[in-house]
């Protein structure tokens, strides 16, 4: 913006100057009005902006997913409700990738004519995975001529999930199973397909199995109840993206997306039930992934902030809940906390980007950023 007012203000002088030189000669004593006029229009029509103030409406539209590697389309409509156009008006535009920490800034130029609108296409590329966040920070009409400022006060913004790309990966699966001495201990808040200790029971939902209907109940009170199995905290797996261990490049962040939503996918394609878990800045989100469809709904939440260095997931997690009550965890991060330890009765295996493997209290894989694919073709866990 800054140059196209120098090069206007650059014209606006020269023509002034002109002006005056013929003024002064004589030549044509009238070029004075036009002199006079010249200097009160840049003033003037600048003024006339502040009728612009409160009529100015922005709205930002872009897509809500997209594909890795590719061009994000979207646009910027202004619509003007004064009487009177904004012929230079310069629209800043900030996105950011709130999972790798990427921003960008876009300057768009439109003129939008009174009462009518204006648009402006721009792309984003989207190089790496994440949630890029769109928005509007400023938007500035000029006078006439082009170089003097005035700022609108106009906001618009706008999301877009950037998905991760999978990779095909064979994933060996090895949870603990309960000693036949041992009491089974049953998770109160996780159904499972242990169909000899009943979860709950619910109204029937056409394409339940018929061998979960509770025919005896079901009879007693005249409509189709269905019991949901339970799952025993010894077969339960948590895979869990710690994103807070350790600052990551864009390209690491990348990789750890992409290897979660991989190893994710091979599990719902076996048709293993998991609990699906990860760091939100400062809060711990989780969910229960039973088929590739949850999975997929789940992905954007997951990629929508980056690490916070503030504490690790590890402690965020103990501090919600206590310990992780699962027979098995999948940890992915960039680094090993001190509180992992502590995290967990159950097994836990340790998927590290670019990280030291810690010593054989774990099993700990590592892979890295540029070959992450070739590295996690095979994984046992």
């Amino acid at each position: 913006m800054r140059k196209r007012q120098f090069t206007a203000l650059g014209g606006w002088l020269l023509l002034f100057l002109l002006l005056c030189a013929v003024a002064v000669s004589g030549m044509a004593p009238q070029v004075w009005g036009g002199v006079v006029l010249l200097l009160v229009l840049p003033v003037g029509t600048w003024g006339m902006n502040f009728l612009l103030k409160e009529k100015l409406e922005a709205e930002l539209k872009m897509p809500s997913t997209a594909e890795k590697g590719k061009e994000v389309q979207a646009e910027v409509t202004i619509q003007n409700h004064a009487r009177i156009p904004a012929v230079h008006l310069f629209c800043t535009v900030q996105a950011e990738n709130r999972l790798t920490g990427e921003n960008s800034i876009l300057e768009l130029v439109m003129s939008v004519p009174a009462g009518g609108s204006g648009k402006s296409e721009f792309t984003i590329c989207g190089t790496h995975c994440g949630y890029i966040h769109t928005e509007i920070s400023k938007v500035t009409v000029m006078d006439w001529f082009g170089f003097l400022p005035f700022r609108i006060p106009c906001k618009s913004d706008g999301r877009t999930s950037i998905l991760p790309n999978t990779f095909s990966t064979e994933v060996s699966l090895q949870i603990p199973y309960c000693q036949q001495d041992e009491e089974e201990n049953y998770a109160p808040d996780r159904k499972g397909n242990d169909a000899s200790e009943i979860f709950q029971l619910r109204d029937y939902v056409p394409g339940d199995p018929v061998k979960q209907i509770h025919w005896k109940l079901s009879s007693k009170l005249n409509h189709i109840l269905i019991k949901e199995a339970s799952l025993p905290v010894s077969r339960s797996l948590l895979v869990f993206w710690d994103k807070n261990t350790e600052e990551a490049s864009p390209d690491e962040m990348d990789a750890m997306a992409e290897s979660v939503s991989s190893i994710c996918q091979a599990l719902s394609q076996d048709g293993v039930q998991y609990t699906l878990g990860w760091t939100d800045g400062q809060e711990i989100c989780q969910e229960e992934a039973f088929t590739l469809e949850e999975l997929l709904r789940l992905l954007p939440q997951m990629l929508k902030n980056g690490q916070n260095s503030v504490e690790d997931g590890v402690s965020l997690w103990m501090d919600a809940y206590g310990r992780a009550e699962y027979g098995k965890i999948i940890y992915f991060a960039k680094r090993i906390p001190e509180s992992l330890e502590e995290f967990s009765g159950g097994e836990i295996s340790i998927l590290l980007c670019d990280g030291i493997p810690a010593d054989n209290r774990w099993n700990t894989m590592v892979y890295h950023a540029q070959t992450f694919a070739e590295d996690l073709q095979m994984v046992v866990l």
